[in-house]
C-alpha cells in the first residue's frame, strides 16, 4: 500500500501497526517511524496535524498509553510492568502521561475498570420490579439522559463560541484544544560599544534557533524571515501575528574578551505572559552549553516531549575553539547576505575556522554552503571545480558528524543539480529533512528535486512547508509561483508573483513569470507593464523603459520577446535560466534545442528542469530532445508522470 496515498483511516491504522509492533522498545519515536513507515518526518508530522490535530510524538504515545490501559484492566500488573511493557523508559515519566491522558492515576485503572463492570451487571431481579417504580426509574434516566444532553450541548457550545473562557480574575481556564506550539526567535540585540560585533549576537540568536530547529514537536520560523523584523517598531504582538506564532524568544548579548553576557526572555503572546527570564555570563568555551540550557528550557515551557535522539543533538558541543567559533559566526554572518561579495567573504571566514579547529564540523559544511551557492549562481568558475569542492567539504562534514542536516542538505543539492544522481539526492534530503524538520532549505531543495522529476503534488507539498517556516523568503515563494505555472495554474502563479515583489522589489524571476503569463494569455499591455515594473525597480537598468515602448510600438509583443532573447547585459542569470523557454514560447524548437544541447554539454543547471518545464512542451515528441531527457536518466519519470 501506498501509505503517503492511502485514506486518513489507513494512514492511522498504519502508523498504529508500526507502533505497536515496536511496543515494548523504549528508544522507538519518531524516527524510527519515519524510517519504517518510508516517509518523510514532515509528511508525518503535517498529515497527522491535519487528521488528529497531534504531534508524531504525541500519537506514539497515545497509542502506547491505550495498550497500557488494556494491559492493567486485564491483570494485576503494576504501573512499572505496564511502563515497561509500552515501552516508557520511565515509570515516573509513564504516570505523568498516563494522568494527563485518562485523568488518573495508573494504579487505579484496575479499580475502575472492575467498578464499571460491577455497576454494568448490577441489574434487579425483574420480579422485583413493579410497574410504579419502573416508570420512575424510566422517569429518572430521562432526565439523567437530559441533564447529560443539556451539558454536552454547553460544552459544544462553548468550544464553537468561545475557545478561551476566563474566570473573575481574568485566569484561563480552558485554553484552545490545539494550542500550536510555534516560536520565533527574534535577532538578538548587540549591546557592545562595537557594532561590528553585531555578527556574534546574530550567532548567538542563530545557534539557539537552530537547536530548536531539531525539536520535531515545535514549529520554528527561519532566520531569513525574521530578519524582515531587525530594527522595526513593532510590538511583540505585531510581529507574532504577521510570523503567526505563539511564542517570542527574544534576547541580548554583550561579548567582551573571550567571555559573553547573554539575555534571554521567552514570551507567550496571546496572553503577553513572561514565561521565563534568564541573564547568563559564560566563558566563549562553554557558549553552548547555554544555548543548549536555553533551547531545553524552550521546550518544557512550550511542553514538548524530547526524544531520546533530540536531547541528544541539544547537548552536543560543535567546538571548544572559541576562535573557530567566532570565525565561524562571522562566516554565517556574510553568506546570510547572499550576494556575491558577502559569499566570497563568508568563504574566507569558514576556511579559517577550519583551520583552527579541523573536527568543526559546522565549519566545513559552512565552506560547502559557500561553494554550492557561489558555484549555482555562475559566480565561481570553472562550475566543475566549484561543486566538486562544495561535495567534498560537506562530505567531510558528514565524517566529522553524521547527523548534520546542514551538510546532508548540501551534498543533495550538488548530487540534483551537479551529478544528475537523482536516488541519491532523494536520499541525502530525505536524512536531512528527518535530522531537522524545522530546516526550511532541506525542504526547499527536495521540492526542488521533486519538480525536476515531475513530482507536482509532493513538490507542492515540500514548498509549502518550506514557506511555512520561511514565510517572507521571495526565493522559496518564487519557487511556489514556478510550480503553479507548469501545472498551468495562473491564477495562483500570479498571486505569488505579487506576494515576491512586496518582499523583495528586484526580485527578477517574479516579473519574468508574469511576463510569460500575460504573454500566454495575449495580454499585451499586463506583459508590458511587467517588464517595464522589472526595469523600474534596478537604476542600472532604468535606461530601458523608453526603449522596450519603443519596440513594442513598432514590433509588438513578439519584437520584446526577441529583444529579452537577444540582451545579454543586464541580467545575464537571467537570460541563462529562461532562454530555452523563451525560444520555445516564440516557437522557435531549432533555437530551443540548441540552447538545451549547450546547456547539457556545459552542464548547467537549468537544464535539470528539461522534463518539468511546461514551456518545452513542444519539443516533448522532438527525437533530440527525447535523447537528451535519456542521457541525464530522466526518461522513466518522463513517461511515469507526464505534464
Amino acid at each position: 500500500m501506498n501509505l503517503s496515498l492511502s485514506s486518513d483511516k489507513e494512514f492511522i491504522a498504519k502508523l498504529s501497526e508500526i507502533v505497536l509492533a515496536n511496543l515494548g522498545n523504549e528508544n522507538f519515536g519518531v524516527e524510527q517511524l519515519v524510517e519504517q513507515s518510508g516517509l518523510s518526518s514532515s509528511v508525518i508530522r503535517q498529515r497527522l496535524k491535519i487528521i488528529s490535530k497531534k504531534t508524531t510524538t504525541q500519537f506514539i504515545n497515545e497509542v502506547r498509553l491505550k495498550q497500557a490501559l488494556k494491559i492493567l484492566q486485564e491483570g494485576d500488573a503494576t504501573a512499572s510492568v505496564a511502563a515497561y511493557k509500552t515501552g516508557f523508559g520511565s515509570p515516573t515519566y509513564f504516570n505523568k502521561c498516563f494522568h494527563d491522558f485518562y485523568g488518573f492515576p495508573p494504579g487505579e485503572a484496575r479499580k475502575r475498570f472492575l467498578n464499571e463492570i460491577e455497576s454494568n451487571s448490577s441489574v434487579p431481579d425483574q420480579n422485583q420490579i413493579d410497574a410504579k417504580p419502573a416508570k420512575r426509574l424510566k422517569s429518572k434516566q430521562k432526565v439523567i439522559l437530559s441533564i447529560s444532553a443539556g451539558f454536552l450541548i454547553l460544552a459544544i457550545l462553548g468550544f464553537l463560541i468561545y475557545p478561551v473562557v476566563l474566570n473573575y480574575s481574568g485566569k484561563t481556564i480552558f485554553k484552545e484544544k490545539n494550542h500550536e506550539k510555534s516560536i520565533a526567535v527574534l535577532p538578538f540585540k548587540n549591546l557592545s560599544e562595537n557594532p561590528d560585533n553585531q555578527y556574534f549576537a546574530d550567532g548567538i540568536m542563530e545557534d539557539i534557533l537552530n537547536q530548536l530547529n531539531r525539536i520535531d514537536e515545535l514549529r520554528v520560523i527561519s532566520r531569513t524571515s525574521i530578519e524582515q523584523f531587525r530594527d522595526i517598531d513593532k510590538t511583540t504582538s505585531e510581529i507574532a501575528k504577521e510570523l503567526n506564532v505563539n511564542y517570542i524568544l527574544e534576547g541580548s548579548v554583550l561579548q567582551y574578551e573571550k567571555k559573553a553576557r547573554v539575555f534571554v526572555q521567552l514570551i507567550e503572546v496571546r496572553n503577553d505572559q513572561l514565561l521565563f527570564s534568564e541573564k547568563f555570563d559564560t566563558d566563549l568555551s562553554d557558549i553552548f552549553t547555554i544555548q543548549s540550557y536555553i533551547a531545553r528550557q524552550v521546550a518544557d515551557k512550550l511542553q514538548a516531549t524530547l526524544s531520546i535522539d533530540e536531547i541528544k543533538q541539544l547537548e552536543k558541543i560543535p567546538t571548544r575553539n572559541s576562535e573557530a567559533y567566532i570565525l565561524y559566526q562571522k562566516g554565517r554572518f556574510f553568506w546570510n547576505r547572499r550576494t556575491e561579495e558577502g559569499v566570497r567573504k563568508s568563504k574566507e571566514y569558514f576556511e579559517k575556522a577550519t583551520m583552527e579547529d579541523p573536527d568543526y564540523a559546522l565549519a566545513w559544511a559552512g565552506l560547502a554552503d559557500a561553494y554550492f551557492i557561489l558555484t549555482w549562481w555562475g559566480w565561481y568558475s570553472p562550475s566543475a571545480e566549484g561543486y566538486e569542492k562544495a561535495k567534498s567539504y560537506a562530505q567531510k562534514a558528514i565524517e566529522i558528524d553524521k547527523n548534520l542536516a546542514e551538510a546532508h542538505t548540501v551534498l543533495g543539492g550538488i548530487l540534483n543539480w551537479y551529478n544528475w544522481d537523482w536516488k541519491a539526492a532523494e536520499e541525502e534530503l530525505n536524512l536531512a529533512i528527518r535530522l531537522n524538520p524545522n530546516y526550511a532549505t532541506a525542504h526547499q531543495y527536495y521540492a526542488e528535486l521533486l519538480d525536476i522529476l515531475n513530482f507536482d503534488d509532493k513538490a507542492r507539498e515540500q514548498i509549502d512547508i518550506a514557506i511555512n517556516l520561511e514565510p517572507f523568503s521571495p526565493v522559496k515563494h518564487g519557487i511556489s509561483s514556478m510550480l503553479y505555472y507548469n501545472e498551468a495554474n495562473f491564477e495562483e502563479a500570479l498571486k505569488e508573483c505579487h506576494e515576491i515583489k512586496l518582499l523583495e522589489k528586484k526580485y527578477v524571476p517574479a516579473y519574468i513569470y508574469a511576463f510569460k503569463i500575460y504573454y500566454q494569455q495575449k495580454n499585451d499591455s499586463s506583459a508590458i507593464n511587467e517588464l517595464k515594473l522589472m526595469l523600474q525597480a534596478d537604476a542600472s537598468t532604468i535606461k530601458y523603459v523608453q526603449e522596450i515602448e519603443k519596440i513594442y510600438d513598432e514590433l509588438g509583443v513578439e519584437g520584446l520577446m526577441k529583444w529579452l532573447i537577444e540582451e545579454r547585459i543586464s541580467y545575464p542569470e537571467l537570460i541563462r535560466l529562461n532562454l530555452p523557454s523563451f525560444y520555445a514560447l516564440s516557437g522557435n524548437k531549432e533555437k530551443a534545442i540548441e540552447c538545451l544541447e549547450k546547456n547539457f554539454t556545459e552542464n548547467k543547471n537549468e537544464i535539470c528542469r528539461i522534463i518539468s518545464n511546461r514551456d518545452l512542451a513542444i519539443l516533448h515528441d522532438d527525437p533530440r530532445y527525447l535523447k537528451l531527457v535519456d542521457k541525464m536518466g530522466l526518461t522513466p519519470y518522463f513517461k511515469k508522470n507526464p505534464k
